[in-house]
C-alpha cells in the first residue's frame, strides 16, 4: 500500500512538474537562439576565427599562397575590429615576405606599425620573416591619427560644422568618417559619411539648421567613426553610451534701428531746423573766417596812429596860423595909428 502510493505520488509529479520545467528551460534558451544579433555576433566572430585559423595552418606548413587566400576572405567579412585587422597584416606580411614579395611585405607591416607603433614580431621567427619587417621598424612609422572636431555651441539658426583632420596615415588606411548626431531627448542617432582626402589634410561636415536642429531645444549629442575602404572600424571618438556634447543656443534677433521722419521744409519759416542748420553752419563758417585778435601792443599803436591831434603837421599848421594871425593883427594896428595933420589911411601890401 504504501509502495503503490510512492508510486503514484512520483508518477503525478512527473506529469505535472516536467513540462513545466521542460518550459522554463525552453524559455531561458529562447532569448539567446532566437536573437537575431546574437546569431549575427556568433557567426561573425566564428567564420573570422576559422579562416584565421586555417590561415595559420596554412603557414605552419608552408603554403604561403594558400593562407594569403584565406586572409583575404577574412578581412572583407563584416564587423570586423582594429585588432583583427592587426593580425591579418601580421600575418600577411610574414607571407608575403619568404615569397620574394617585399614592397607588398613592407606595405602590411607599414600598415600594422601605423596601427600600433609598439607591434613586435616573435624574436624566435626566422630571419627571413623578420627581415622586411625590421626594414620599416627603421623608418620610425608614424601613427595613424586623424582627428574630429566639433564647436563647444551652436546657435540656433546657424549651421553647425564638424571638421575633420587627416594628420598622418602612411599606409592610406583612413577612407572615410561617420559622424552621428542627434538632439538629447530623441531615440537613434543620425549619421553622415565624409569622404577623407588623400593626401591628408583637412575637410568638413556642414549641417544646416533643417539637418540638426529639432523641436527639443536640449544639446546635440554626437560621436565620430574612422573606417577604411572595406569597412573596419580604426578610430572612435567617444562612442553612443559617452557621447559628446555640444551646446544649443538661441539666436537674440537684433534690435531694428529706429528711422527718423523729417518733414517738407518751410520757406517762410525762418525757425525750421533747416534755416537754423544753415544759420549754425553760417556762424561757424564766420567764425573760422575770423583773424586772429592782435597783441596789446598792435592795438596801442593802432590807437596812436588814428589820434589825428598828435600829429606833428596838425600843431605845424596851428602854430603857423597863430604867428600869421599875430602879424596881421601887428600890421593892422600900426597902419590905423593916426599921424601928426593927416587922417588917410595908406595900405601898403608887398
Amino acid at each position: 500500500m504504501r509502495l503503490d502510493s510512492l508510486i503514484s505520488i512520483t508518477i503525478l509529479f512527473a506529469v505535472i512538474y516536467g513540462p513545466i520545467g521542460k518550459a522554463q528551460e525552453q524559455q531561458r534558451k529562447i532569448p539567446v537562439s532566437q536573437n537575431p544579433e546574437i546569431k549575427k555576433i556568433e557567426t561573425k566572430e566564428s567564420d573570422f576565427e576559422k579562416l584565421i585559423e586555417e590561415a595559420n595552418t596554412s603557414f605552419r606548413f608552408l603554403d604561403f599562397e594558400g593562407a594569403l587566400q584565406k586572409l583575404e576572405q577574412a578581412r572583407v567579412l563584416p564587423g570586423i575590429t582594429r585588432i583583427d585587422l592587426e593580425r591579418i597584416l601580421a600575418l600577411k606580411g610574414m607571407c608575403l615576405a619568404p615569397l620574394g614579395r617585399d614592397k607588398e611585405a613592407e606595405y602590411a607591416f607599414k600598415a600594422l606599425l601605423s596601427l600600433d607603433p609598439a607591434y613586435r614580431l616573435d624574436p624566435d621567427l626566422s630571419p627571413r620573416y623578420r627581415t622586411p619587417f625590421n626594414r620599416v621598424l627603421e623608418q620610425g612609422i608614424p601613427r595613424l591619427v586623424v582627428e574630429i572636431h566639433a564647436p563647444k555651441f551652436v546657435t540656433t539658426g546657424k549651421n553647425l560644422v564638424f571638421s575633420i583632420d587627416k594628420v598622418s596615415d602612411p599606409a592610406k588606411l583612413a577612407d572615410h568618417a561617420l559622424i552621428h548626431y542627434k538632439n538629447t531627448g530623441q531615440g537613434g542617432y543620425t549619421s553622415q559619411v565624409i569622404d577623407l582626402p588623400e593626401p591628408p589634410g583637412s575637410t568638413e561636415l556642414n549641417l544646416k539648421p533643417a539637418e540638426w536642429q529639432q523641436d527639443d531645444k536640449g544639446p546635440i549629442e554626437w560621436y565620430g567613426e574612422i573606417f577604411d575602404r572595406h569597412g573596419i572600424l580604426l578610430m572612435t571618438k567617444a562612442d553612443p553610451q559617452y557621447p559628446l556634447s555640444i551646446e544649443v543656443r538661441k539666436n537674440k534677433p537684433k534690435p531694428k534701428k529706429a528711422v527718423a521722419l523729417t518733414e517738407p521744409a518751410r520757406p517762410t519759416d525762418n525757425n525750421s531746423p533747416e534755416v537754423l542748420t544753415a544759420n549754425l553752419e553760417g556762424n561757424m563758417k564766420h567764425k573760422l573766417e575770423m583773424p586772429n585778435p592782435p597783441s596789446p601792443g598792435a592795438e596801442n599803436n593802432k590807437v596812436r596812429e588814428s589820434s589825428w591831434y598828435k600829429k606833428w603837421w596838425v600843431w605845424s599848421l596851428i602854430g603857423g596860423s597863430a604867428v600869421a594871425v599875430a602879424a596881421t593883427a601887428a600890421i593892422l594896428a600900426t597902419a590905423l595909428k593916426p599921424t601928426n595933420g593927416s587922417r588917410d589911411l595908406t595900405l601898403v601890401f608887398h
